[in-house]
């Protein structure tokens, strides 16, 4: 994989550009991008000139090296008559959230990944799954165009990984009261801001490492008694901490359902 190796994207709407926009930014040149709206397909172009566009699915595959599926699900039957003929053992990625590898490699052949795109493809961790038929060469393709922050996962944790990136999209929500009362309280804005995604980084750092954020706090303050003001409002938002949890469950075994029944 290089920079001329030639990638078509099938959908280029908000996440196939999001995609097309970090492969230009490093530099690949040899792109191809087709999309239902062929209007919005032309407008493209004129953004992006160096841009490859073909209305075409089949000839836009037959030209490419490599596939990556952005398209609706809804879709994805449509397009598989379009191009299995033409796909020869490429490599198709899919960016689809519930089609499993099963029910892709019937509708597409053998060599396919299933990825997960998640909120911030430059910073947040992207899970994916290779099937059987797929090379070390391959695993190296997804770095090369989604980062090294990837992260190869057994195809039944999908459903849990896809729910990270639903709740992630979330956080910034359920961060918004704690902005907008610190601020009514006093603080200035830019100061409240850095103060909350520090308070990020820090609870990131010490997840990672296994650390558990309530005993820290316990042996920095002392411990906590009745009074403590900490573990009254620990107390007072454990309801809705065990309502995160349970719309979390809730949510993996919805998608695992939906996976099943793509399947079926």
């Amino acid at each position: 994989m290089n920079s001329t190796t030639p990638i078509t994207l099938i959908g280029t709407g908000h996440l196939g550009r999001s995609i097309l926009e970090t492969l230009i930014k490093k530099g690949h040149q040899n792109l191809i991008a087709t999309r239902r709206n062929q209007a919005e397909l032309e407008k493209l172009k004129i953004e992006i000139p160096t841009l490859d566009i073909n209305k075409d699915n089949q000839a836009a595959v037959q030209a490419a090296d490599v596939i990556i599926l952005t398209a609706k699900e809804y879709s994805f039957e449509d397009i598989a008559d379009q191009i299995k003929s033409v796909k020869n053992g490429k490599l198709l990625i899919s960016l689809g959230p519930t089609f499993t590898l099963k029910k892709l490699e019937a509708l597409f052949g053998h060599r396919i990944i299933r990825l997960m795109m998640p909120v911030d493809p430059l910073n947040d961790l992207i899970f994916y799954t290779p099937d059987k038929q797929c090379s070390p060469e391959d695993k190296k393709t997804v770095e090369y165009i989604f980062g090294n922050h990837t992260q190869a996962i057994p195809e039944d944790q999908m459903a849990i990984a896809t729910t990270h990136v639903l709740f992630r999209g979330l956080f910034n929500a359920f961060l918004n009261p704690l902005q907008k009362a610190s601020t009514e309280a006093g603080m200035n804005e830019a100061l409240t801001k850095k103060a909350i995604s520090h308070m990020l980084i820090s609870a990131g750092k010490e997840i990672e490492a296994g650390v558990d954020g309530m005993e820290k706090l316990k042996k920095a303050s002392g411990g906590f008694n009745e009074e403590s003001f900490t573990l009254k409002l620990f107390n007072d938002l454990k309801p809705s901490q065990n309502e995160f949890e349970r719309q979390f469950k809730k949510y993996v075994r919805l998608l695992k359902r939906m996976e099943n029944e793509s399947s079926s």
